[in-house]
């Protein structure tokens, strides 16, 4: 499973709700990628233990009907329902640094850390298709490039949490895969991490990636 989203859910208020006062809770700006199918993932822990590089390319990611991308011609982002669509191309290049090392996990021999990145770059480009009926005006193709940054990111700033329906919880990652390899190869899922899985490299930044878009057209 690959899943991708701008992080609405946060908020500092849990009493109102998630993503309640989440500036990133708007179409202005969102962006949503899921695909219960895998895409081709390679990367992997580098030698050392202390960088992890990630690439995923794949298109559709529109399972549940639930691709979504702002569209970018509508002044303030306009309606949620506005945004909904299909990527045609989606393509991440993710490169994560941290402060120690990541350890082995004897149970799934998986190097693993929950550890945020010390430092992060990267990009995420494609083409998004606009195809709902709502507002067939913006229909048509949106292509993207963004940059990705971290550390830091609105909820991690500021002591943001969401509801799971049972308890509050804050931004938090997690990064597996197994021995570090040179050059990238493709790599499987991690098992039994469950529906949060992200990117089946247990990318497990639920909480997103910080994004920041570069260029849209």
């Amino acid at each position: 499973m690959t899943y991708l989203s701008t992080a609405w859910y946060f908020t500092t208020t849990p009493a109102n709700g998630n993503g309640w006062g989440n500036p990133n809770n708007t179409n202005d700006g969102f962006i949503q990628y899921y695909l219960t199918s895998s895409p081709t993932v390679t990367g992997g822990w580098q030698p050392g233990y202390t960088q992890f590089q990630l690439g995923v390319v794949g298109g559709d990611g529109d399972t549940g009907d639930s691709g979504r991308f702002w569209p970018t011609s509508v002044p303030g982002g306009g309606a949620a329902n506005i945004s909904r669509g299909s990527f045609v191309d989606f393509n991440l290049d993710l490169s994560a640094n941290f402060a120690s090392a990541a350890t082995l996990n004897g149970t799934t021999n998986w190097y693993e850390t929950t550890a945020m990145p010390s430092s992060m770059s990267g990009t995420l480009t494609g083409i998004f298709q606009n195809d709902q009926a709502v507002d067939t005006s913006i229909n048509g193709f949106y292509r993207f490039s963004y940059t990705v940054t971290g550390p830091g990111s609105w909820a991690a700033d500021n002591v943001a949490t969401w509801n799971d329906d049972t308890n509050n919880i804050p931004p938090a990652s997690l990064w597996a895969a197994p021995a570090a390899v040179v050059p990238p190869t493709v790599v499987a899922p991690v098992p039994g991490l469950g529906p949060m899985a992200l990117l089946g490299l247990s990318l497990l930044l639920g909480l997103m990636v910080a994004v920041r878009q570069n260029r849209h057209a």
